[in-house]
């Protein structure tokens, strides 16, 4: 079994130093597409490459535009290219629980072709030792984590054309779920723990989809959507993140910076002055950008 991870990051400077290298530890490759990055993402990229002669592949996507379907196809292509088995994809704000780690290649090695590995999504809550635990759907979800390969599988647009959003490959076979329980860990999200960098970029995602896909769902129905997915505090409940999920990354996390600036913020104004206060009509923007 060859298993190689697929990274996406773009101005990850905050939390890069951490998950790149959690990653390897699980990982015998990590194929790195840098979107358009101009924060020091690429010199940590760099750094850690370094630190792992012939591990870290990387590459680079000059075009801004978040074509998320096209970015993880050439991730998925490049390890194929490199002879991967078996890919694990992760986001740059996102760890394998320490607890997952001693049995998660033997997982991926008894899939059949075609087949996912279903794990929990575990979402870490206004810091790094807390983490959701109500009966909101942040706390139910489990996503693919990886899959053993099968020509069919691949990353392709909705059949409507929606090219973001589009985690779950398409094409597979079938599904496993591991571990048994949430309980025993899963894949720490980090991008709650950031207040200001998740509230940023969710308004992005809302201007991003309305300006590239307008005939799909209304200010309204995006106003509804976003709120519901990414910011929805109701009934609030957290719980302490079990030591062990991150013990083996115990020395990485002071690479974490909450403090650090999102650039989500300064692209949503570049949206705003670019289309227009008529273009987002309807639209709650929360008041990153002018009010329409």
């Amino acid at each position: 079994m060859k298993l190689v991870g697929l990274l996406t990051v773009r101005n990850e400077q905050w939390v890069l130093g951490l998950t790149v290298r959690a990653a390897l530890s699980a990982m015998d490759e990590l194929i790195v597409v840098d979107h358009a990055s101009d924060d020091a993402t690429p010199e940590i990229l760099a750094q850690v490459a370094a630190e792992h002669p012939g591990r870290v592949h990387l590459l680079r996507e000059e075009d801004s535009s978040w074509r998320e379907a096209a970015i993880r196809q050439r991730l998925l292509d490049e390890a194929r290219g490199r002879g991967a088995t078996h890919v694990c994809a992760l986001d740059a704000d996102e760890v394998i629980a320490g607890t997952l780690l001693p049995g998660l290649r033997d997982e991926l090695a008894a899939l059949a072709p075609g087949e996912g590995l279903r794990v929990p999504w575990i979402d870490l809550w206004r810091n790094l030792d807390e983490f959701r635990d109500d009966s909101s759907p942040f706390s139910r979800s489990r996503g693919i984590l990886g899959f053993r390969d099968h020509p069919g599988v691949g990353y392709r647009p909705s059949d409507q054309g929606i090219d973001i959003h589009v985690r779950k490959p398409k094409g597979l076979l079938g599904q496993r779920c591991f571990p048994a329980s949430r309980e025993e860990g899963g894949v720490l999200h980090l991008a709650y723990v950031h207040g200001s960098r998740i509230w940023t970029r969710t308004v992005w995602y809302k201007m991003i989809e309305l300006l590239r896909f307008r005939d799909h769902r209304t200010p309204e129905q995006l106003n509804e959507m976003y709120h519901s997915s990414y910011l929805d505090e109701t009934d609030l409940r957290t719980s302490p993140v079990p030591p062990a999920w991150w013990a083996p990354y115990a020395a990485l996390r002071n690479q974490v910076d909450l403090s650090a600036a999102s650039w989500f913020e300064q692209e949503c104004r570049r949206l705003w002055n670019e289309h227009g206060a008529r273009a987002f009509q309807g639209l709650d923007l929360w008041g990153v950008v002018g009010k329409v």
